[in-house]
C-alpha cells in the first residue's frame, strides 16, 4: 500500500515538473533493514521504508513522503514561478537531503 503511495506521489510530482520545471525527474526510493532479531520460528524481518528522490543532470534531493505530498502542494499553490533552484531550495527547507548527482 505504502509503495502505491509513493509511486502515485513520484508520478504526479513527475507531471508538475514536466509543466512547471523542466528537467527535474522524480522517483521512488527504497531503502531496506534488516531487523537484527530473530522471532522464533522465522527470520529477520525486513523493514522498507519509502522516500521520493528529486533530480536534474546536478543535484539529487531526497524527501519522506508526507514532506513530498507538501512539496507537490506548494507547486500547485498560486505565487511565484518554479525553477530547479527553488525546488532544491524547497527540499532542504523541509529538513530533505540535497546532494551532487553522480556524474
Amino acid at each position: 500500500m505504502i509503495r502505491d503511495e509513493a509511486e502515485k506521489l513520484s508520478m504526479l510530482l513527475t507531471e508538475r515538473f514536466a509543466l512547471q520545471v523542466p528537467g527535474l525527474l522524480a522517483e521512488v526510493e527504497a531503502i531496506s533493514n534488516r531487523i537484527e532479531f530473530a522471532a522464533p520460528g522465522g527470520g529477520r524481518p525486513t523493514l522498507v521504508r519509502y522516500r521520493i528522490r528529486i533530480r536534474d543532470e546536478a543535484r539529487v534531493g531526497h524527501l519522506g513522503l508526507d514532506e513530498a505530498q507538501a512539496l507537490l502542494d506548494a507547486l500547485d499553490a498560486p505565487g511565484p514561478g518554479w525553477g530547479p533552484d527553488r525546488v532544491f531550495e524547497e527540499i532542504a527547507a523541509r529538513g530533505g537531503v540535497v546532494d551532487l548527482a553522480e556524474q
